[in-house]
């Protein structure tokens, strides 16, 4: 294949033909013919194959998609389509506070491969058999609504997308092995917790690399990214249930810096230690 052209565009929530991710967040279309320019954008672009195929060049790679195949692009990445002859598609543009909404409220905000600008590939999804006709009967209902009137059933289509996503998840997930299972279990007890990577090591008996593949086969996960997740769990069961100093709450789960941990604890739950203990009172 040729080299990959350079971005020739750059499409903004901003422009005037974009104004419905402005007003409520989503914009959508049908695609055909789909863009041979190479482009990025500053939303989350969620592109529905509904008929045929085709390439998608997606930060120069090549990836096939076919009917009843979902992609994923997130802001800064650049993609194209070659060799799309008789597909069509429907496209979701979503601003990006409202995509985060989605990833917290079903429990992705840490899910690497859909963070803005993420190395990893994007997401693709082959629809399940048994989901075809619901995603079918959406789709239908949000093509024949006014631009404005869409917005519930795009909620919903998304709705549908994170529950094939959490699935697939689970289904990775219920293939570890059980001698690292027990190893994760041990690492969510709150003597190991402190340790941190360091104990996760121990635990396991596994080099750092070793340890690196295995939890990013089947977690998806660096070691300090999945304790960090653990982390944040004890420490907001331990402001919402206790009356124990944030700074004492910071050392007793592995945090060196006070200052570190808040900055964690807020990014994950976008509320401060403070905030959430006022609330929880």
């Amino acid at each position: 294949m040729s080299k990959t052209p350079q971005p020739t565009s750059f499409v903004s929530y901003v422009q005037p033909d974009m104004y419905p991710i402005a007003e409520t967040g989503y914009h959508c279309g049908i695609l055909n013919p789909f863009s041979d320019s190479n482009h990025g954008h500053d939303f989350y672009e969620i592109i529905y194959c509904t008929s045929g195929s085709g390439i998608h060049i997606i930060n120069e790679k090549s990836y096939e998609f076919g009917s009843n195949s979902i992609c994923i692009l997130r802001p800064g990445d650049k993609h194209y389509f070659v060799q799309y002859d008789l597909a069509e598609a429907l496209t979701i543009c979503v601003h990006i506070k409202e995509f985060h909404n989605f990833l917290i409220s079903y429990g992705l905000e840490n899910f690497v491969p859909l963070q803005c600008n993420s190395t990893e590939d994007p997401i693709f999804l082959q629809i399940p058999n048994t989901e075809i006709h619901r995603f079918r009967k959406i789709y239908e209902t949000i093509i024949i609504r006014e631009t404005l009137a869409r917005t519930p059933y795009l909620k919903i289509f998304m709705g549908n997308i994170f529950g094939c996503i959490i699935q697939e998840k689970h289904t990775r997930a219920s293939a570890i092995p059980d001698s690292f299972r027990k190893v994760l279990i041990e690492m969510n007890r709150s003597e190991n917790v402190k340790g941190g990577v360091s104990a996760f090591l121990s635990l396991s008996n596994l080099s750092h690399a070793q340890l690196c593949r295995l939890t990013k086969k089947y977690l998806n996960l660096t070691p300090n990214e999945y304790i960090t997740q653990i982390r944040m769990e004890y420490a907001y069961s331990f402001i919402t249930s206790t009356s124990m100093g944030f700074e004492d709450i910071s050392d007793r789960i592995g945090f060196s810096s006070y200052s570190h941990f808040y900055k964690l604890f807020k990014n994950k739950y976008n509320i401060s230690p403070s905030q959430l203990r006022q609330k929880s009172v």
